[in-house]
């Protein structure tokens, strides 16, 4: 790693990357700039299984339809990994309540 050099674009990502480029140590405004750029981007945690299982039991009990609570919890188009999740901590139950809706609706 070279020593840092600091030029005019030091403070933007052009700055980040071109202490990248030249395999140089980063100085303080570039990895700055970089580490909020890299917060803008990262995405969101994905709630707990245990947070999902009260949402879809909320969602239900609250009588809303396949298709809504699965765009609620994300998992549009995705029904076999919502089953795998929920089969995996034990509420295969509500996986076919869940699912078996969506199987009667159509």
């Amino acid at each position: 790693m070279n020593p840092t050099t600091h030029r005019d674009t030091c403070g933007t990502v052009q700055g980040y990357r071109a202490h990248q480029r030249n395999h140089e140590v980063r100085c303080t405004p570039c990895r700055t700039v970089w580490n909020e750029r890299c917060k803008k981007y990262r995405p969101e945690p994905r709630p707990t299984s245990q947070v999902l299982i009260e949402e879809i039991e909320w969602l239900l009990k609250a009588h809303q339809g396949s298709h809504y609570i699965l765009k609620a919890v994300g998992y549009t188009g995705r029904e076999n990994t919502l089953r795998s999740r929920l089969e995996k901590h034990h509420r295969a139950d509500l996986a076919r309540r869940l699912l078996n809706m969506e199987d009667q609706a159509a």
